[in-house]
């Protein structure tokens, strides 16, 4: 189990035991990361992404490496994008979340526009776990007088009704 936070930094424990004891805190960033959401790749690494609050607040990405020693970050690569994600079009980019479709391919929702007025909630996806992103899509605007913000994606499984 991993459970990401952003205090202190950017960082997550771990438990291995179904959540009777945790481990960490490992560090993940060092700048305040809000709303961290993580999804395991293909090949049983984690990808997780979050903002960085503050003055820049872009979504950025990061790789971890578990086994039973623990968790690790792994260094970025050529197969994975790591760091700024390219979300965010000319205003900022904030509270990210993953789910990941039975293909593999990963949606990143986010919200977009300039705090404390988030304007409007947008999806982009990535079948090569962040190398690259389609162009995000715009899921709906806010409010003229309203706020918009925390976007969650669940993915279910492939239903048939009866």
């Amino acid at each position: 189990i991993l459970l990401t936070h952003r205090i202190p930094a950017t960082a997550l424990h771990w438990s291995f035991d179904e959540g009777k004891t945790w481990q960490g805190p490992l560090q993940i960033d060092t700048v305040g990361g809000a709303y961290p959401s993580c999804v395991e790749l293909p090949d049983k690494t984690v990808y997780c992404v979050y903002y960085e609050e503050g003055e820049g607040s872009s979504i950025c990405g990061v790789r971890l490496r578990v086994d039973p020693q623990g968790v690790t970050v792994e260094p970025s690569s050529s197969s994975i994008e790591t760091g700024h994600l390219p979300f965010g079009g000319g205003t900022k980019a904030w509270l990210p979340n993953l789910g990941k479709l039975a293909d593999g391919t990963i949606l990143c929702a986010f919200t977009q526009g300039t705090a404390p007025r988030l304007d409007s909630i947008w999806i982009a996806g990535t079948r090569d776990a962040g190398k690259s992103w389609t162009s995000p899509v715009k899921v709906m605007d806010a409010a003229p007088n309203g706020y918009i913000a925390d976007p969650n994606i669940l993915v279910v499984a492939n239903r048939m009704l009866d």
